[in-house]
């Protein structure tokens, strides 16, 4: 099983193999701690399987929403716990760059492009490969200004939010993303006490001023 909240999108799947899956995707603001575990029980009905045939959970770790993120790995945590079984955490920018791949030319060099703020995004690049990909520019938060400097040198940018000259919109990454990163590159964790998503960018809570009269 699979679990994506890092964004908007809140993403559940069962993943056997290509041929053999179930994907349940449900896209409202702030609506993962709602609807999740509905979601869950919804896909593995649909799947045919018990919640015990679940052999490990995969969850996106980020970068992303730091909302999204808790409340995935709470979950993962949770069932994984319940059932004695592994978690496998997956980077989210990397599970983006391997479904990519599928649509690029070998040794393309492609950046991710998301924003975490007003000022601020994220960035990663990578070179395409043959079902595989190479890090060339390990993921890293980014000021606005320095966004076309540290793109330059890419032949595609995939972005959510900004446009560059060879700008194509990027996805919200899905559960099934998530699942085909971990059935290829996915590392079993057992001891996941301490395991925390991967926020990058420090939370700063805002909060509204208020003058008394």
């Amino acid at each position: 099983m699979s679990i994506e909240t890092s964004g908007e999108v809140c993403s559940v799947a069962f993943y056997k193999n290509e041929n053999d899956l179930f994907e349940l995707n449900f896209v409202r603001k702030n609506i993962h701690s709602e609807k999740i575990f509905d979601m869950i029980e919804f896909g593995r009905s649909n799947f045919g399987i018990q919640i015990s045939d679940i052999d490990s959970v995969a969850v996106s770790i980020g970068p992303g929403s730091f909302t999204g993120l808790r409340i995935g790995m709470t979950v993962a945590k949770s069932i994984a716990m319940g059932l004695n079984k592994p978690i496998i955490p997956v980077p989210t920018f990397d599970a983006a760059a391997f479904h990519l791949i599928m649509e690029l030319p070998q040794n393309t060099k492609f950046g991710i492009l998301k924003k975490a703020s007003i000022n601020d995004f994220y960035y990663a690049k990578y070179l395409s490969g043959v079902k595989s990909y190479t890090i060339v520019d390990e993921l890293q938060l980014i000021l606005k200004e320095e966004v076309e400097k540290k793109a330059a040198d890419a032949d595609i940018v995939y972005a959510d939010n900004y446009n560059l000259p060879e700008t194509r919109k990027i996805t919200a990454p899905t559960a099934l993303h998530i699942a085909v990163w971990a059935s290829e590159f996915g590392e079993k964790v057992t001891d996941y006490d301490y395991l925390e998503p991967f926020y990058l960018k420090k939370f700063i809570a805002r909060v509204k001023n208020e003058k008394n009269d």
